[in-house]
């Protein structure tokens, strides 16, 4: 990390010697002498700063996004004692930057006073006092990390001392309380966001699919007699070879187009960066093979797929597409069925996350939702105490 962000932070091991804090040494003459006179000073006043930490409080440095193409390492080894979300990896939040970032992203490292990183987070400027995650649509939850037990509030109060220019607000953008509990208090507000779905793979198949609707079994049982009735066999099957991820995102982007999304605009699409992006994160997981597209085929012709990633026991779904040809049959449905059987069956997964809002279909497949929430943070509590003084 660039040491001119913050010459007095301290930081873990492992950095290249250029990262580390400089050491306090005896002052000489000439040149040489004048330079550890300087790092001596630093060293001082690092000292100084670290010892004066109040409990909870961080000592961060901020550095332009690009800096995660070198320090991808440290970000992924947070997230492992963060939630190891695979979509708050390097591997998916790189690309992203590429496609979608505008180039004026910042990376926020804090470390405590022993060295360690406890917290790091992608941000972006909303306004001259303003900054928020990183957050565009494709990435489920703010670009926000931080080990469990550290304090959020002396965490996040002490981050605004670091940013550039002079910071009011901060916003920490699309929660999950499973990994970032709730917290308020003064200068700190939580916003609801949306609640999110989530499977529980426990118990085996039968007991799962006997508790779901009785509409949602009786349709794929009859939607399964009309296939067979008709000639067409089912067949599910999954992509996971990095050399076939290209093909298989450009197979998503024309399932994508016959539907409502192509309508509204939000498909996938050549034209908008998002296939380019897909293509170059799956590859990434597809190479330490944590990235898996379910696909299902009615006869001959691919009518369904759902793009996932996997991370421990987690299954993550980030997308799906269907063909609208064949609406009539279900397509979704029934590949979730064979997918989330499989799942069963194999015991490699103990949850699957939908993120996102939850939908009616949703609904169909689980009971179990939590609700995301945004979370902003102020440099001072008075403003808003006066402001509501000046509303009541």
């Amino acid at each position: 990390m660039n040491g001119d962000a913050n010459p007095t932070r301290a930081v873990p091991s492992g950095l290249g010697a250029a990262d580390r804090m400089p050491a306090v040494g005896n002052a000489s003459t000439g040149r040489r002498g004048r330079s550890m006179v300087s790092r001596a000073a630093k060293g001082t006043l690092a000292a100084r700063v670290l010892a004066s930490m109040k409990p909870g409080e961080l000592r961060w440095t901020v550095e332009p996004a690009s800096c995660l193409l070198h320090k991808a390492q440290h970000w992924d080894e947070l997230n492992h004692h963060a939630g190891e979300l695979p979509f708050l990896r390097t591997a998916f939040l790189l690309p992203l930057l590429a496609s979608f970032g505008n180039g004026h992203e910042r990376v926020a490292w804090g470390f405590d006073a022993a060295g360690q990183l406890q917290a790091a987070a992608v941000l972006t400027r909303a306004s001259a006092w303003h900054w928020h995650t990183f957050q565009p649509s494709q990435l489920p939850l703010g670009a926000w990390l931080h080990r469990p037990g550290a304090e959020l509030r002396p965490c996040l109060r002490s981050l605004f001392r670091a940013l550039p220019g002079f910071t009011l607000s901060l916003g920490l953008t699309q929660l999950d309380p499973a990994f970032t509990p709730r917290v308020e208090g003064p200068a700190m507000s939580g916003v609801d966001y949306v609640d999110t779905a989530w499977l529980a793979v426990e118990g085996d198949w039968s007991s799962y699919w006997e508790s779901r609707g009785k509409n949602l079994k009786s349709n794929l049982r009859k939607i399964r007699n009309r296939l067979e009735s008709e000639g067409l066999a089912l067949r599910f099957s999954t992509v996971t070879a990095p050399s076939d991820m290209a093909r298989a995102m450009e197979d998503y982007v024309r399932l994508e187009a016959s539907g409502w999304k192509a309508e509204q605009g939000t498909a996938i699409d050549v034209s908008n960066g998002q296939s380019a992006f897909y293509a170059r994160m799956l590859q990434n997981f597809a190479a330490t093979g944590q990235a898996e597209l379910w696909c299902l085929h009615i006869g001959d012709d691919l009518v369904a797929m759902d793009i996932n990633l996997l991370q421990g026991r987690t299954l993550v779904m980030l997308k799906t597409a269907y063909d609208t040809a064949f609406k009539q049959y279900s397509p979704a449905y029934l590949l979730k069925q064979e997918g989330f059987e499989r799942e069963f069956a194999q015991g490699r997964t103990s949850r699957i996350e939908f993120y996102g809002k939850v939908l009616e279909w949703h609904t169909r497949w689980t009971d179990r939702r939590r609700q995301l929430y945004h979370l902003n943070v102020d440099r001072w509590d008075w403003p808003r105490r006066w402001h509501q003084r000046l509303k009541s």
